[in-house]
């Protein structure tokens, strides 16, 4: 329980292990590589020149001078030749492949079990607060069997239903029936759930989302929150990642503050009994109730781990304090290849971070890496922009897309900003 007290003192190994989720479901697959291999590069905005991270890509030329020039200090990558043993290990989530690679190098990882790990982090924790609580979606149930989901199937006219499995799936999405499938179509999405393995998931009732909302905190060895915060979170409807909106004034999810806060202490309480301590993401929802007026559910899920919120934070700090800040993180095909960051400037000419002025634009994944020896262009495509407001942000994302993009469109997080 000490080490997170050291982190403050010692330098730190940056191990940004995305795989987490896959790997405490068992899910983890050979193809998954390139792209875990690509986000080790995302803990380079939450170091700074004292600590080292390990990265299992080689990002293109020019890629460190860039972040550079925008202001950014980058820890240096691993050398195993030479680095102190007295490094601080610090990565996205403990599952056994973090520990594995520190334990290779000899550092020491007192951190919390990987048995309670995978407990903090299953949805079935999760749900169980939210039921004993009154934080989760109301009539939520979780369902262990494809016999058991068969019968809560929606029938002829009756609502809308998610399901989620227990580990994981923000970056593909979640399962929905509607009561306008056929019976074939619902069969075979039950089949393609439990086909890939899982061990059960929570069904929930179709809400009309609003926007979501998430708090972040760190909950130290002692039982004490520290460093919590709130913000918008950006997901479709699928559920699927797209971004993190950083408002100065939160003048939209104010009035959730002290609900979310309330949250944040019941679920500390719970992980804290179990014997986790460490980083900690908890994702809400603000939906439009049966009264049309806005209700919250507060309690979704719990990432007992690191969460891309890490990442806008840092650089919110380091960037655009006191600005409006939007992380968005798409794929990348969509994205037209670029060879030089001449042509990003050229491309994005008057939307470039300019460090003086705290605004703009920085692309954060690198134009081009090698992974195993070969060269890609990357899965992700992550960038920061920097307003002064929430129009202007917009304004700038819309510009980003409409320069950088290969078929521009709209997207939907937009309105959940508007």
């Amino acid at each position: 329980m000490n080490s997170l007290r050291r982190q403050k003192m010692n330098k730190r190994l940056l191990y940004c292990n995305i795989s987490f989720d896959l790997v405490l479901a068992d899910r983890f697959e050979a193809r998954f590589a390139p792209a875990v291999a690509e986000a080790t590069l995302y803990f380079l905005f939450i170091g700074s020149r004292q600590d080292i991270i390990m990265l299992d890509c080689q990002p293109g030329p020019g890629y460190f001078e860039y972040l550079e020039s925008c202001g950014l200090e980058l820890p240096r990558p691993l050398d195993k030749q030479n680095f102190s043993p007295e490094l601080v290990p610090y990565a996205w989530g403990w599952n056994s492949e973090a520990v594995s690679r520190f334990h290779s190098l000899g550092l020491d990882t007192s951190f919390p079990s990987i048995e309670v790990v995978r407990l903090a982090n299953c949805r079935s924790f999760s749900f169980k607060i939210g039921k004993k609580y009154g934080l989760g979606v109301p009539d939520a149930l979780q369902v262990d069997s494809s016999d058991h989901l068969r019968q809560l199937l929606p029938g002829k006219g009756e609502i809308h239903k998610v399901l989620k499995p227990l580990f994981g799936n923000a970056g593909n999405g979640f399962i929905h029936f509607s009561s306008t499938q056929t019976s074939g179509e619902l069969e075979k999405l039950v089949r393609v759930f439990f086909d890939k393995g899982p061990q059960g998931g929570i069904l929930e009732p179709w809400l009309e989302k609003i926007y979501d909302v998430s708090a972040r905190f760190v909950l130290d060895g002692d039982n004490t929150i520290k460093a919590w915060n709130f913000h918008q979170t950006l997901n479709n409807s699928s559920g699927n990642f797209y971004g993190i909106y950083l408002e100065p004034t939160r003048t939209r999810i104010q009035k959730w503050q002290d609900a979310l806060y309330e949250c944040s202490t019941i679920v500390a309480e719970e992980l804290f009994r179990i014997g986790y301590f460490g980083p900690v993401g908890i994702d809400g929802l603000v939906f439009r109730d049966h009264n049309n007026n806005e209700a919250l559910v507060p309690l979704l899920e719990i990432n007992a781990r690191h969460s891309m919120s890490s990442i806008a934070y840092h650089l919110a700090a380091k960037l655009g304090p006191d600005r409006h800040c939007l992380f968005l993180l798409g794929p990348g095909k969509k994205y037209i290849p670029l060879t030089y960051y001449t042509e990003l400037s050229e491309k994005l000419d008057g939307l470039m971070y300019d460090e003086k002025n705290k605004c703009g634009v920085v692309m954060l994944t690198p134009l081009c890496l090698t992974f195993s020896g070969r060269q890609l262009q990357p899965r992700r495509a992550a960038f920061f922009i920097i307003a002064n407001n929430r129009d202007d942000l917009l304004k700038m994302d819309e510009i980003l897309r409409q320069k950088l993009q290969k078929k521009p469109h709209q997207v939907s997080y937009q309105r959940y900003l508007s």
